[in-house]
């Protein structure tokens, strides 16, 4: 499943995550979603975490990839229990 993402231009694997992909909407904006894919009774499920309009390229800022990547990942091990 994750190998058919890497052939789309609106999607891609986050650089020094092990399991976070970023989907682009394309519209005017530029909106973000961060998401993950979780093994869930033999079948695998894209698990959407966080969605964001990346305002901002500063890390820190409420709109930036470093912020959104903290929240996703939270959200990630409160699905999964881990933590």
């Amino acid at each position: 499943m994750e190998k058919c993402i890497e052939r789309r231009k609106w999607f891609e694997k986050l650089k020094y995550t092990k399991e976070l992909y970023s989907m682009k909407i394309d519209s005017s904006k530029n909106i973000r979603i961060l998401f993950t894919f979780v093994n869930y009774k033999s079948n695998k499920f894209a698990i959407l975490l966080y969605p964001f309009e990346e305002k901002d390229r500063k890390t820190g800022s409420d709109n930036s990839y470093q912020t959104a990547i903290v929240i996703a990942l939270k959200r990630l091990r409160e699905i999964t229990g881990g933590g």
